[in-house]
Formats: C-alpha cells, sequence, structure tokens
C-alpha cells in the first residue's frame, strides 16, 4: 500500500517535468520566430543560427526524454533569439569604447 503513493508522487513529477520542457520549446520557438521576422537571419546570422540550432536539440533531448537537458537548450536558444532580435533592430546594448 504504501508503494502507491510513492508511484503518484513520481508519476506527478514526471509529468512536471514534460510540461516544463514542453513550456520550454514554445517559448523558444516563439522567441526564435520573433527574431527570424525581425530579419535576424540577415542582421544577427551568428545569434539566429545557434539559436535554431539549440531549438533543434532541445527538441531532440525532449524527444529521448531527457527533459532537464531539453530545458537547458530550449532556455539557451530563446536567450539566442532574444539577443539576434535587439541585433537585427538595433536595440542591442553597444559595448563600451574606451
Amino acid at each position: 500500500m504504501r508503494s502507491i503513493p510513492v508511484l503518484l508522487a513520481v508519476a506527478l513529477l514526471a509529468a512536471c517535468a514534460t510540461i516544463d520542457a514542453s513550456r520550454s520549446l514554445v517559448s523558444a520557438e516563439v522567441a526564435l520566430e520573433g527574431a527570424r521576422a525581425a530579419g535576424a537571419e540577415k542582421q544577427a546570422p551568428y545569434e539566429y543560427t545557434s539559436a535554431d540550432l539549440y531549438l533543434r536539440q532541445a527538441r531532440e533531448e525532449n524527444g529521448h526524454g531527457r527533459y532537464g537537458a531539453a530545458v537547458e537548450h530550449a532556455q539557451q536558444a530563446t536567450r539566442l533569439a532574444d539577443e539576434a532580435k535587439a541585433k537585427a533592430t538595433g536595440t542591442a546594448p553597444r559595448p563600451e569604447v574606451k
């Protein structure tokens, strides 16, 4: 009888992991589409391409059930897509010149 609550807890944790991964993947997809719409493919090719590759890796990790890795890759994709969009729209912070 004691194993049922433990199994239920494990099942809930696994469900939460898949939800977190799905949420992160959707956020990364939206960020990458925003960057593409802003012209980042041409204006910020390094950041845009890196974001795309991280998103692809996140999808692959998610498909293999490695949800923690999927979340990490998706978050990196989101960060890079946001950088690409900022660079493409001219809103990226400029480095200080000394």
